[in-house]
């Protein structure tokens, strides 16, 4: 590298951040996931580990240049997050020996870019994963109503999915611009033990530990798309809780291709499943079973650092 960049806090003197990013190192939703993962991959690889210049950057520009592009690619890693695009960053290929990218839409064939795990919020704490049977809420969700949430929040609300889709939109911005009557944000009353509920911004409604408790007690997690990508923190989240995940479709990467995760065609289809799921007690236990299994070996920290470990032994000199 051309100088030297910023060491990340608490990890080996060989993982930096670079200053090409958006945010600074303790603003990173991520921090507590990268650093249990750089901590696992220092164990797994020993001495190999320090062979390595590992460089984490977080940019929502797919055209970024690193600061740390510059110099020999030699043996050098980046570990590129926060870009919600899906734009493999070939443009940097030839700077680093393997790229990590987080929010890929499928695994790069032929290159040194690989898919990396979104992980989750740093601040939502984790829980002892308790049996589906003794979880008292049937579907969560708290969440920022966005655009790419209007499908979701139209199937729940009583008149808007009675009207044809074109209909229900144009009735739905009139509101949010008019202010009247006020928008509906809690649908918890859609059936016993359920907590949906909309928040005008991230981060805006619970707090992080009352959003772990939640998930830690909720069989089924409903995860609608975030502001640009299928994926979402919400995801890994509700994994590690140990709660069964709803989901639109999510990209062709290995964290998420065979995961026990039920896809939705769409909103209607994504709340049918649910309910047909909670009254079905041998395939909850299942799809639990099958998704602390998934978290423990492909989502949490200590799986990811061995992927990373295997990818970079792989491609080696």
């Amino acid at each position: 590298m051309a100088a030297p960049l910023p060491r990340v806090p608490g990890l080996p003197d060989n993982v930096a951040f670079d200053t090409a990013s958006a945010y600074a190192w303790d603003e990173l939703n991520e921090t507590t996931f990268l650093s249990g993962v750089f901590a696992a991959l220092a164990e797994q690889m020993g001495s190999a580990f320090g062979n390595h210049e590992f460089v984490i950057l977080s940019s929502h520009d797919p055209q970024v240049v690193p600061a740390s592009a510059a110099g020999s690619p030699a043996n050098k890693v980046l570990v590129f997050i926060s870009d919600e695009t899906g734009t493999p960053p070939h443009h940097l290929s030839g700077h680093y020996r393997t790229i990590f990218k987080a929010y890929l839409t499928q695994e790069p064939v032929g290159t040194n870019v690989f898919p990396f795990s979104l992980g989750y919020v740093r601040n939502v704490p984790q829980f002892p994963v308790k049996p589906v049977e003794s979880r008292s809420i049937g579907v969560f969700f708290s969440g920022n109503l966005n655009a790419n949430r209007f499908a979701l929040y139209r199937q729940l609300h009583p008149v808007l999915r009675q009207l044809p889709e074109p209909a229900a939109g144009l009735a739905y911005r009139l509101v949010r611009k008019l202010g009247w009557p006020p928008l509906r944000m809690d649908f918890s009353d859609q059936a016993r033990s359920t907590h949906i509920r909309f928040t005008p911004a991230f981060k805006s409604g619970l707090s992080p530990t009352e959003y772990g408790q939640l998930l830690a007690d909720s069989r089924i997690v409903l995860c609608p798309r975030g502001f640009t990508s299928a994926e979402t923190f919400r995801h890994g989240e509700a994994m590690r809780a140990g709660a069964i995940v709803v989901s639109e479709p999510l990209p062709a990467t290995r964290f998420y291709v065979g995961a026990p995760i039920i896809t939705a065609r769409g909103w209607a289809d994504g709340l049918r499943k649910a309910r047909d799921i909670l009254r079905q007690p041998d395939i909850l236990h299942r799809l639990q079973a099958e998704t602390v299994r998934w978290w423990q070996t492909v989502g949490n920290e200590t799986a990811v650092a061995a992927y990373m470990r295997d990818t970079l032994a792989r491609t080696g000199p």
